[in-house]
């Protein structure tokens, strides 16, 4: 986590698409609502959920405005 303290910004890629994008730690409500959904994606979150002595951080990634393209290229 610290390391994305330091550089929250990054490109994703789904498919052939890339977008610059800066992830941050979601809280309060909005951890709350994407909880469900990322353990049902991966059910042993719950587990690691259970045995971790902190709540494990949701990261979110947001678009950055601007930001398809790849590295050195549009958008960067």
């Amino acid at each position: 986590m610290s390391s994305l303290r330091a550089n929250p910004e990054a490109e994703a890629q789904v498919g052939a698409k890339k977008t610059r994008v800066r992830a941050a730690a979601a809280r309060g409500g909005e951890c709350d609502l994407l909880w469900p959904r990322l353990s049902g994606m991966f059910p042993r979150f719950e587990e690691m959920q259970r045995r971790a002595p902190r709540e494990l951080p949701v990261i979110v990634l947001r678009p950055v405005e601007g930001g398809v393209g790849t590295r050195g290229g549009p958008g960067y």
